[in-house]
């Protein structure tokens, strides 16, 4: 994966934070390419694409999106490409479990994660009635 970031941080797009390159975060088989430019992204891309094909990697365009955050969040722009697929731009995405939602800021989204915590401690609760209230306690 250190091929990715290597080519990546050569091209000189990206982002960069306190002189630092962080163009690109890296988790297992999840990749996130940061631009401060539409064209900058697709430069990227392009560059991730052909690196991946050097390696024989594919890429899942079904689960790829892209999203803009900042005062021209709402403004239209065409797909971005991935070789010959195309990534569509998105409002809001899940990761990790977790729903964003992008706007002028990105947000996370909690209230699927809140339901399913109420949810559990109500079942544990309903179920664990004849039981101790310290038991129940410790259950929780």
């Amino acid at each position: 994966m250190n091929v990715f970031i290597v080519k990546l941080r050569q091209l000189g797009n990206g982002c960069n934070v306190c002189g630092q390159f962080v163009g690109c975060i890296l988790y297992a088989d999840d990749i996130i390419i940061l631009s401060a430019s539409v064209r900058g992204l697709q430069t990227m891309l392009d560059c991730v694409f052909e690196v991946s094909r050097d390696l024989h990697l594919t890429f899942n365009c079904a689960k790829s999106i892209c999203f803009a955050i900042g005062k021209r969040n709402k403004l239209t722009i065409s797909d971005m490409n991935l070789g010959p697929n195309r990534i569509q731009w998105c409002d809001s995405f899940k990761y990790f479990g977790v729903t964003f939602q992008v706007g002028r800021k990105l947000k996370v989204n909690i209230d699927v994660i809140k339901q399913k915590f109420f949810m559990a401690s109500n079942n544990v609760l309903g179920n664990s009635r004849s039981l101790d209230e310290l038991i129940q306690l410790q259950l929780l």
